[in-house]
């Protein structure tokens, strides 16, 4: 998921589709989302959809650290925690909603 979110994030900030997003800028991360789908149990749609779920539930911590990016052009972990505390410590309970949802993929692809 990590490879796409970034590919997933521009398309909803500049408003395009995924696609046109990848052929923009996320050619790279696309390669490296094409290998983990291929290492994955999961399908590539289902990891798209889901990536897509936990983009905009951390859409506001995704603005922040990209709008600190942009203005001191490289951030820390430390840095990153400060301003995404969510996203870094995920929920328990958002963890168990998204294991449930996959869970049946799993289960049908085995």
């Amino acid at each position: 998921m990590s490879s796409l979110a970034g590919p997933v994030a521009e398309a909803k900030y500049k408003k395009k589709s995924l696609t046109s997003a990848i052929l923009s800028d996320g050619r790279a991360d696309y390669e490296d989302f094409k290998e983990s789908v291929a290492a994955s149990q999961y399908s590539a749609e289902l990891i798209e959809q889901e990536t897509k779920k936990l983009v905009a539930l951390y859409w506001h911590e995704i603005m922040s650290v990209a709008d600190a990016l942009m203005r001191h052009g490289t951030l820390g972990r430390g840095a990153v925690a400060m301003l995404a505390p969510l996203a870094c410590a995920w929920k328990e309970t958002e963890r168990y909603n998204h294991l449930s949802r996959i869970a049946p993929h799993r289960a049908k692809q085995q």
